[in-house]
Parts: C-alpha cells; structure tokens; sequence
C-alpha cells in the first residue's frame, strides 16, 4: 500500500494540525498519520495567550470563542505555602478544552483536503536512494504496512515523535517528566482561588521519595467544580544539585499522591475530587533542538519534538502552532518555485534556518531558555531550601513580576 503527496505529517498534535492546514491552504496535497482513533485523544484544559497565527488558522475571535475564562493574573506559593504573591502578566492567558482547539483544526484541515489515517503507527521514515534524503513514511495499520511518499516529511509527534526516533534523536533528554490530571467535584469554593496557582517545591521535599527534584505543583479551575492540575519536574540544573537523583516513573506517581494528600495549600484542592483523568508525561522543556531538518534533508522536525516549549511550562501550543505553520510556509513557497531546484540543497538549508533564527517567536524561546536556567539555579541551587526560599520570597516575586 502505497502513495505519494505533497506533505506528509507525522502526529495529528496542534504542530501537525498547523502544519497541514497551512501547506493545504497553499494548494498542497497533504496527508496526516496518527497512531491514534482521533487527532489528539488525551483529554486536558489548556491556555495560551492569543497570538495572530491562531487567527490565521482559525479566524479571528477563535479563543476568545472557546474560553472558559480569561486570567491576567498568576499566584505563586512559597515552599510549605507559607507566602503567596499574585503576579500580573503582561496579556491576558485564555483558558479552555483542549478538544475544542483540536477538534476545530481537524475541521479546517479537512476543509481543505487534509486526509488522515487513523490507527496507524509510524515505524520509520523511508529513504530516497542516492540522496539519503527523507521521502515519505512507513506506517502500520491493521497488521499491514504502508508506505505513504511525500516530498516533505514533518515530524510532530511530540515526546515520542517516530521521525525523530529514526534520526536516534532521544526526545526524553529535553522532556521534563510531568504529571496531568483532571478531577470534578473540587473544592473550588471553600479553596477560595479562581485563577492559575503554582507551588514552589524545593529539591528532596517528599517523603515518599528521598532525593527528588525540584519541581512546581500548579492547578487552575476547567468549569464548575472541575479542575486541572500537575506536577511539572524541573530539571534545568539537576546535574548541578546535591542528592537529587531522576525518579522512575511509580516514583514520579508516588510522589504526585503525597502531593494531592498533604502538600500545604495545594492538597486542600483534592478534598472529595473525583479523578477524571491522571497520567505520567512530559514537557518538552528541558532543552532545544535547533538543528531540525533531519538528516540529509526531507524531513523537518516541529512543535515539542524539537523542545519547542517557553521554558517555564506554559504556552507550549502558540509557538507550536507557529513553529509548524512558518516552516510549512517556508518550505511551500519553495517548492512552488519556479526555480525550486534540490528542496534539500545546502544552499535551501542555510537559508531555511536562517530564517528560522530571524522568526520572533524562536528567538523569544532561545531565549526563555537562557532565563529560566539562571531562575532555577538561583532558586534551587543558590537558595535551594525551604528555609532559604521562604527567607528570599520578596526578590524571587521581584524576579517573576520582571520576567511576566
């Protein structure tokens, strides 16, 4: 079984979504291959602040459409909750379902001819003889393999992206493990907070597990009495801290129990919750793959399989999104070309991420990256202990009112 079009897609996640609505709306053929029953199956809230290419994607007023609640504002806990300081952003962050974002990029992509295969596992990427390039991929489904042939192949399959696997790229070296939960039933009311709220934990702060990292519990309101919540490692300088070691993954979960039973302020939350979602993953934060374009070419790297992510946890879909749509753009102009010549060519490729650097929202997260590693290391390695972070709460608050 196989075919060839334009584009082909690797993850039906917002990076590939992006990506797909983008080269099809340039005229491209493009197909999607998810490995699961529906684009983006896990069900969450999420936020992010709007940015123009979800008007471009989705048309103007898409978030404000969608929202569950807009916040301006974020709270931040000292160790223990012994201080709390509100800090103001500098815009407003839209809160909402993840599956009504998801749901409206399928929408659009089919809209404009995207087609996708569902169920399909991507074992490999298929290799062009002679110019070692990519030129499409090798899938699964239904115990037989297809080959799907495409003149670009994107890699958006985030912390286990295929494409990336076949490069022998570890997409886990720049994940920071991460709990998400989903709970009804919650305390809003008698908790009092209506707005995003993170707890500072200092390295080797629980009991269950001796020598874990650093890391921030946080947890918002999805709707009445429902909440979002998580446990995000932290792992910028773990290499450079005393007795802390990386957890196995029932370490990770022993951990997120004691925090939902006893971490101060944050477990009042979980009081008569019943779960509606839990599970171990990732966020691709803990560092960037710039050099995306794999191998000797034909297929680029997108969204969190590169680290794609603002360092400090959040907003990881806007420049997702953006990161997906500013390549497809790039790479259909020149392929509509008529001088396109070798798409692949070291000439292509320079210029290619040379305008990659050149892109605002890349340099934002480079340098996010550069921020969040002194923040943490003065945090969790400079201050390091309860005692010392509670003592310096008014000049890390300076610190985040500065950098929000």
């Amino acid at each position: 079984m196989s075919e060839r079009v334009d584009f082909a897609i690797a993850g039906a996640g917002p990076a590939g979504l992006a990506a797909a609505i983008t080269a099809a709306g340039r005229g491209h053929s493009v197909t999607v291959v998810e490995k699961g029953p529906i684009a983006g199956p896990e069900p969450r809230g999420e936020s992010m602040p709007q940015r123009p290419v979800v008007d471009r994607l989705l048309g103007p007023g898409f978030l404000e459409g969608i929202m569950t609640f807009m916040s301006l504002t974020r709270e931040f806990h000292s160790p223990m909750d012994r201080k709390s300081s509100v800090v103001r952003i500098k815009e407003p962050y839209y809160f909402f379902e993840w599956r009504d974002l998801i749901d409206a990029l399928v929408d659009k992509a089919e809209s404009l001819g995207v087609k996708f295969i569902y169920n399909a596992e991507v074992t490999g990427v298929s290799i062009e003889d002679g110019s070692g390039q990519a030129d499409g991929l090798i899938y699964m489904k239904d115990g037989a393999e297809g080959v799907l042939r495409a003149g670009v192949v994107f890699g958006c399959g985030g912390r286990s992206c295929p494409v990336a696997t076949h490069y022998g790229i570890d997409t886990e070296a720049i994940a920071c493990p991460t709990v998400k939960f989903r709970g009804k039933n919650a305390p809003l009311a008698e908790c009092g907070k209506n707005d995003l709220q993170f707890y500072t934990v200092p390295p080797d702060s629980f009991k269950s597990v001796q020598g874990f990292p650093p890391a921030f519990a946080y947890i918002f309101p999805v709707g009445k009495d429902r909440i979002e919540a998580g446990l995000m490692l932290r792992l910028s300088q773990v290499e450079k801290l005393d007795n802390v070691r990386m957890p196995s993954g029932d370490d990770i979960m022993k951990v997120w129990e004691e925090a939902k039973n006893s971490l101060p302020g944050f477990s009042a939350f979980f009081k008569g919750t019943e779960t509606e979602y839990q599970q171990l993953t990732s966020i691709q934060n803990r560092m960037l793959i710039t050099e995306n374009i794999m191998g000797s070419g034909g297929a680029v790297l997108a969204g969190d399989s590169t680290g794609l992510v603002d360092a400090n946890g959040s907003a990881g879909l806007c420049y997702a999104l953006a990161q997906a749509e500013a390549w497809a753009n790039m790479l259909s102009k020149k392929m509509s070309a008529p001088d396109a010549g070798d798409l692949w060519s070291g000439d292509n490729i320079r210029e290619y991420y040379k305008q990659q650097s050149g892109w605002d929202f890349y340099r934002y997260i480079r340098k996010s990256f550069g921020t969040i590693s002194i923040f943490e290391r003065l945090l969790f390695k400079t201050f390091g202990s309860v005692k010392k972070i509670n003592r310096a709460w008014p000049f890390i608050v300076f610190l985040l009112r500065r950098a929000s």
